[in-house]
């Protein structure tokens, strides 16, 4: 299956939505930013967030999400740090 030949399979497939959002991810580095110890969770959720929408659209609730989901990952999978 070819992403770029149907564009659309990006809004229903799901194979599509993973395979183009891990593309973005890499193509980005995000996970250099991501990774960075160095920085606090807010600034890693604002970082990443300025690379996909510059205008910081939805921050707020990006920052919500992404503080819930961690601890989901940290309570009920024990983490995703190796």
């Amino acid at each position: 299956m070819r992403i770029d030949a149907n564009p659309l399979l990006v809004e229903t497939d799901v194979y599509a939505i993973v395979a183009s959002g891990s593309w973005f991810w890499k193509d980005k580095h995000i996970g250099l930013i991501a990774d960075d110890s160095s920085l606090d969770i807010d600034l890693k959720i604002r970082k990443v967030t300025k690379v996909i929408n510059a205008g910081l659209d939805k921050l707020n609730l990006r920052n919500s999400y992404s503080k819930e989901i961690i601890e989901i990952i940290n309570t009920d999978f024990g983490g995703c740090a190796g």
